[in-house]
C-alpha cells in the first residue's frame, strides 16, 4: 500500500491499529503522516469498561475507589500488547492512580473468556463482542466514548462519569497512498458518504456493532494526529513496545 501508485486504484481500509502500530513498534513500518492520504473515517466500534461480578463496583467511581483501596489486587485483560484495550487500561491507570496487573491475550474473544472465567477482573471490551450471553456474565460500567453510543445508550460514558476527555475505540477508515489527487479523494469520499446514508447500510453498520463517523478527509487526518498525541505518552510511560 505505501509504495502503491497514487491513482485511486489501490486503497486501504483499516482499523485504528494502523496508528497504534507506529507507537508500539521498535521499528515503525511506515510514517503515518507522510505515507497515506486520509479519505474518510467510516465508523467506530466503541469500547466499554467491563468488570467481573466479583468486583464490588457498579460505576467508574466505585471501581476507582476499590482499586485504590486494594492496590495490585485487580488484574486487567487485553487483546494483546499494544492493542487499544491495553493502552486504554494504561490510560485509566495513569489518570486515576489505581494499580492493576496486565494479563495480555491473543485477541478480544480470549480476553473476554478470561474475564468471564475470573482470570482477570477488568477489561476494556469491544462492544460488538459483548453478546447477550456474555453481557449476562460480566458487568459493563461505562462506555469509553465522549458521547453515549447508540449500541448501549443507557450506559454512561467515562467522560460523564468523572474522567473528562477519556475516549478509546476501534475506528475503521479508508485511506489512499501519499499524494493522492484531491479530486480523487473527494470523489471517493462522497461515494462512501452516499453509501453510508442509505437505510440498508445504516442497519448493517449497527448490526456489526459500529457507530457511523463519516468524517471529512480533514477530520480524519486530525484524528490520526490525535491518536499519536493521545497514545504516544501512554505507550511510553507503560514501556509498551513490540519487536516489530
Amino acid at each position: 500500500m505505501v509504495t502503491s501508485a497514487a491513482d485511486g486504484m489501490t486503497l486501504l481500509y483499516t482499523p485504528s491499529s494502523l496508528s497504534l502500530a507506529v507507537l508500539v513498534s521498535k521499528t515503525p513500518p511506515y510514517d503515518l503522516a507522510k505515507d497515506f492520504t486520509p479519505i474518510v473515517n467510516v465508523a467506530i466500534s466503541p469500547y466499554a469498561l467491563v468488570v467481573t461480578p466479583s468486583v464490588p463496583a457498579h460505576s467508574l467511581k466505585e471501581l476507582i475507589a476499590y482499586g485504590k483501596a486494594n492496590p495490585g489486587k485487580l488484574s486487567y485483560g487485553s487483546a494483546g500488547v499494544g492493542s487499544a484495550s491495553h493502552l486504554a487500561a494504561e490510560l485509566l491507570k495513569s489518570k486515576t492512580g489505581i494499580d492493576m496487573v496486565h494479563v495480555p491475550n491473543k485477541g478480544m474473544n480470549p480476553a473476554l473468556i478470561d474475564l468471564m472465567g475470573g482470570q482477570v477482573q477488568v477489561l476494556f471490551a469491544s462492544v460488538p463482542g459483548l453478546t447477550a450471553e456474555k453481557s449476562a456474565r460480566v458487568r459493563p460500567i461505562a462506555m469509553a466514548e465522549l458521547k453515549r453510543s447508540g449500541l448501549m445508550p443507557e450506559m454512561p460514558t467515562m467522560d460523564e462519569s468523572g474522567l473528562p476527555g477519556f475516549a478509546v475505540g476501534n475506528w475503521a477508515g479508508l485511506l489512499g497512498p501519499a499524494g493522492l489527487d484531491p479530486a480523487i479523494v473527494k470523489k471517493l469520499h462522497d461515494e462512501v458518504i452516499a453509501i453510508l446514508a442509505t437505510p440498508e447500510m445504516k442497519d448493517r453498520v449497527k448490526t456489526l456493532g459500529y457507530d457511523v463517523i463519516a468524517s471529512t478527509p480533514e477530520a480524519f487526518a486530525k484524528e490520526l494526529r490525535a491518536d499519536l498525541e493521545r497514545w504516544g505518552p501512554v505507550a511510553k510511560a507503560a514501556n509498551v513496545e513490540k519487536s516489530k
